[in-house]
């Protein structure tokens, strides 16, 4: 639905275009890590078949479960992030200020996206150099595993950019975020 932004144009703001990029990518990062997890699971699977009821060792599960299990990995970090799930010192928050818990908080996320701009930027930069590269028992790129951490690191950014929007509007509860 368009709302009217700032300057009194009708359309979305950026602030609501970032929420919905934010909700829209979760919602993509909870379907691939969905898909990487259950890929995982069968491969695994099919291995300890292969394995013990044919007598023929596959050469490439182990594989390719890890280069799915580096995807799950980076793409959790984000959504657990976005839903606020990490572990964090509740206990200590309560016992600042209003003020002072509002800064921790936008110190820790802008420690979240320091962090992703790390992955996505040192990532960025190993992308050619192992674009050449193959995978041992798997005809791919070695880019695509290593993807995941540049992409991670991105959304990552996006929901801390989402988050700090947050913590700076939304009023603080008795603990740190009312969401959680």
């Amino acid at each position: 639905m368009l709302e009217p932004s700032n300057d009194g144009h009708t359309g979305l703001s950026c602030v609501a275009i970032l929420i919905r990029a934010s909700d829209l990518v979760n919602y993509l990062s909870i379907a691939g890590a969905v898909v990487c997890l259950a890929a995982s699971l069968g491969i695994a699977a099919w291995g300890v078949v292969a394995r013990y009821l044919l007598n023929n060792s596959l050469i490439w599960n182990e594989e390719a479960a890890t280069y799915l299990f580096i995807w799950l990995t980076f793409l959790g970090a984000g959504i657990v992030y976005k839903e606020g799930g990490h572990p964090s010192v509740q206990f200590l928050l309560v016992r600042f200020s209003p003020f002072s818990r509002r800064i921790l908080l936008l110190l820790g996320d802008l420690v979240v996206m320091a962090m992703g701009m790390v992955l996505a930027f040192f990532g960025a930069r190993l992308l050619p150099i192992v674009a050449i590269r193959s995978a041992a028992s798997i005809p791919m790129s070695m880019a695509i595993p290593y993807l995941a951490p540049v992409l991670g690191g991105a959304v990552l950014i996006l929901h801390a950019l989402v988050q700090i929007r947050d913590d700076m509007v939304k009023p603080l509860a008795g603990g740190a975020r009312e969401d959680q």
